[in-house]
């Protein structure tokens, strides 16, 4: 639950501070830094997006080593995949070297304040109180387990 609050509010919080930095770069510094704001965002939007479901999946009590895994394999590629992808905007598609770091900036700013604002909300509140409650009856049954 927690994981779909985060979410929630990232994607809310990046798309309204995207959209800020792409008419920015558009009025100020032209056409191509625009686009290389908006292009090289998104890719590092989808990536805190996918940041943020990976950590619910590795700090879910439920999940199982092999999930866990399979989630770190993914962390891995996607890691790569990003690299690529903002390689690709810069050497090949030609992307404005100053509207990309203007878009990567955007994005982790809208993780930034996506995160924090879902945790402080009280929907986030919420899901945090649960998921503490979870992780301690987990801890409880591990300690009798071992009795």
């Amino acid at each position: 639950m927690l994981t779909r609050v985060l979410l929630t509010y990232f994607a809310k919080t990046t798309a309204v501070v995207l959209l800020l930095a792409f008419g920015i770069s558009m009025i100020v510094l032209g056409d191509n830094a625009g686009s290389s704001a908006l292009a090289s965002g998104l890719v590092v939007a989808l990536d805190g997006a996918a940041i943020i479901w990976i950590v619910g999946v590795l700090l879910d009590p439920g999940a199982t080593t092999t999930s866990k895994a399979t989630v770190v394999t993914i962390l891995m590629v996607k890691l790569a995949a990003v690299a690529g992808l903002l390689w690709y905007l810069h050497a090949v598609w030609g992307a404005h070297e100053l509207g990309m770091l203007i878009g990567i900036a955007a994005a982790l700013l809208g993780l930034v304040l996506g995160v924090n604002r879902g945790s402080r909300s009280a929907e986030g509140r919420h899901a945090i109180a649960e998921a503490e409650k979870e992780i301690a009856q987990e801890m409880r049954d591990i300690e009798n387990e071992s009795k």
